[in-house]
């Protein structure tokens, strides 16, 4: 099996670090590391559930895909994806999961979470977000 999908985070981004001119262009990040900055919080939760799942084993397959929305899976976890910032939104029919499971955003475990339905579900995607979508009770770090 081929492993894909190396986690590279170059230095200051988990920060927003921006790397303009000098001398700016290097920014000292441990006088100003922020465990609190978006950016950071963003990458914690995408680590912990990379960890958490080991989606990075399981084989990749295309769900959805049209010139406005992407989506796919690595075992039971779900990537959605759009290049737009109006709402977007595709009723997903292809997909590991069984009527009466329940997927949750990683990034908002308890206020995104979609029951499949009649063999389907919909996602939204707003202002160009991404959604990781894991089946509810399979990722220990949703508790925390």
């Amino acid at each position: 099996m081929i492993l894909v999908g190396i986690p590279i985070i170059y230095y200051g981004s988990e920060q927003g670090f921006t790397g303009s001119g000098d001398p700016t262009n290097r920014e000292p990040l441990w006088n100003n590391m922020n465990q609190n900055h978006e950016l950071y919080l963003f990458i914690k939760v995408v680590t912990s559930a990379r960890t958490s799942t080991q989606w990075y084993g399981q084989t990749q397959v295309q769900r959805f895909s049209d010139s406005l929305f992407y989506a796919f899976t690595r075992g039971t976890t779900f990537f959605a994806f759009t290049n737009q910032k109006n709402q977007v939104s595709r009723t997903i029919t292809y997909h590991p999961y069984s009527n009466g499971q329940k997927i949750c955003n990683v990034f908002y475990p308890s206020s995104d979470c979609i029951s499949i339905q009649n063999n389907q579900f919909t996602v939204y995607l707003n202002n160009g977000e991404t959604k990781i979508y894991v089946l509810q009770g399979s990722a220990s770090f949703l508790s925390e």
